[in-house]
C-alpha cells in the first residue's frame, strides 16, 4: 500500500508500532534534492546579430541552501582563460573587445533561494557561429568545497546577409522588385543668389563699408606697431641711461678714491678715467689713445680757453708718469681729481646730448 499510495505523514506513527524490531520514538522524512543545490547557467543575448553589435554575457548562479557560499576569488572572468568565444581564425583578444567595465553583481531572491548574475558587455568583428565553452562554478557548503558547471553557450555573428545555422533565425526571402516610380516633371533650377562680390559692383556702398573695416583694421596695427615700436625705443634708452650713469659714477669714484693711495696704480686710473670720458664726448672722433694734438685737430672748438688749459695740465701731469725718475706724489693725485672733475663736468652734458641724438 505505501508503495501504490503517497500516505499522509501520520503513517510513519502507525508503522512504528507495527514494527517487528526496537521501538522507534519518533520518524521524520529526510527531504534530499533531486538536483544539485546550485545551478549555473551561461547565455549570451542577443543570441544572432551583426558584426560590431554590442552583446552581454550573463553568467546566472541559482542558489538553493543558504549555507552555500560562491568563492568570487575562483570565479571565472570573461576574457580571460577558457573564457572566451571559439573557434577564433585570430587572436580572441582582437574580435571581441569588453565594451566599458565590468558590471556589478546583480542579486534577486526567489522562492526557493536566490539567483546572482555577472553580466559583461562586448562586441564581435569576426562572422560565423561562436561557442563559450562549460565554466567551472566554485563554492563552499559547510566547510566542503564543491564546483558546479554553467553549460556552454552559443551565438551567430553575420554580415547582414549570410547562411546561419541557428533554428531561431528565419532563412532568408527574396524580396519583390520595385517598380520604378513616376518621376515628377523635371521643375527649373531656382536662381543661385548674388555672392559679396557681385554685390560689391551692384551695390557701391558694399565697397565703401568693406573699405572701412579694412582701413580700420590696418589703422589698428599700425598703432599696435607703433607701440611696440616706442616701448622698444624707450627700453633701449633706458639701458643706455643706465649705462652711463653707471659709467659717471665710476668715473668720480675714481677721482674720489685717487687721494687714498699714493702709487703710480692711482696715476694710471685717472688716466683710463680721462681717455674714457674723452671718447664718450667725441664718439668715433678720436683714436684709441688719444694725445692732446689728436684733441685739438679734432675737437679744440669744444673748449674755452680756460677749459683748454685744464686739459693740457692734465696731460702733462699724466704723461709724467712714464719718466724714469717718477716719484707719486699725494698733492699732486688730488690735483689732477680736481682737474678731471672740472672737466668731467663740462664734458658730461656732451655726452647726454650726444646720447639723446642717437
Amino acid at each position: 500500500m505505501i508503495d501504490e499510495v503517497k500516505p499522509p505523514l501520520h503513517i510513519y506513527s502507525l508503522i512504528n508500532l507495527i514494527h517487528e524490531d526496537a521501538w522507534i520514538k519518533n520518524v521524520r522524512p529526510q527531504f534530499t534534492y533531486l538536483h544539485d543545490p546550485i545551478v549555473a547557467t551561461l547565455m549570451v543575448a542577443p543570441i544572432s546579430g551583426t558584426v560590431d553589435e554590442t552583446r552581454v554575457a550573463t553568467l546566472s548562479v541559482h542558489v538553493f541552501d543558504d549555507t552555500i557560499k560562491i568563492r568570487d576569488d575562483l570565479l571565472p572572468q570573461f576574457g580571460e582563460g577558457k573564457f572566451i568565444p571559439a573557434p577564433a581564425t585570430y587572436s580572441p583578444l582582437f574580435f571581441f573587445p569588453l565594451v566599458g567595465e565590468k558590471e556589478p553583481p546583480r542579486m534577486r531572491k526567489d522562492a526557493r533561494g536566490y539567483v546572482v548574475s555577472f553580466s559583461w558587455r562586448f562586441r564581435m568583428f569576426a562572422v560565423g557561429e561562436w561557442t563559450i565553452p562549460d565554466q567551472i562554478i566554485a563554492y563552499e557548503r559547510k566547510g566542503e568545497q564543491f564546483t558546479a558547471s554553467a553549460p556552454q553557450g552559443t551565438f551567430v555573428v553575420t554580415s547582414l546577409v549570410g547562411d546561419l545555422s541557428l533554428s531561431d533565425i528565419p532563412s532568408p526571402k527574396i524580396l519583390p522588385v520595385l517598380r520604378k516610380p513616376d518621376l515628377p516633371s523635371p521643375q527649373k533650377t531656382p536662381q543661385l543668389p548674388a555672392f559679396w562680390f557681385d554685390r560689391w559692383v551692384r551695390e557701391p556702398r558694399h565697397v565703401a563699408a568693406y573699405s572701412f573695416s579694412v582701413a580700420w583694421a590696418l589703422a589698428m596695427i599700425g598703432a599696435a606697431l607703433a607701440a611696440l615700436w616706442s616701448i622698444g625705443a624707450w627700453r633701449k634708452n633706458a639701458r643706455e641711461k643706465s649705462a652711463t650713469r653707471a659709467l659717471i659714477s665710476r668715473w668720480r669714484n675714481v677721482c674720489h678714491n685717487a687721494g687714498e693711495r699714493v702709487c703710480v696704480e692711482s696715476y694710471r686710473a685717472l688716466e683710463e678715467a680721462l681717455i674714457s670720458l674723452l671718447a664718450h664726448a667725441f664718439p668715433n672722433m678720436l683714436p684709441r689713445s688719444p694725445g692732446i694734438k689728436d684733441i685739438e685737430a679734432v675737437a679744440r672748438n669744444a673748449f674755452d680757453d680756460n677749459q683748454w688749459g685744464v686739459l693740457c695740465a692734465l696731460y702733462e701731469e699724466l704723461e709724467s708718469v712714464h719718466a724714469k725718475d717718477f716719484t707719486p706724489e699725494a698733492v699732486a693725485l688730488r690735483e689732477i681729481a680736481a682737474n678731471l672733475m672740472r672737466m668731467m663736468d663740462h664734458l658730461i652734458p656732451r655726452i647726454n646730448n650726444e646720447r639723446k641724438s642717437l
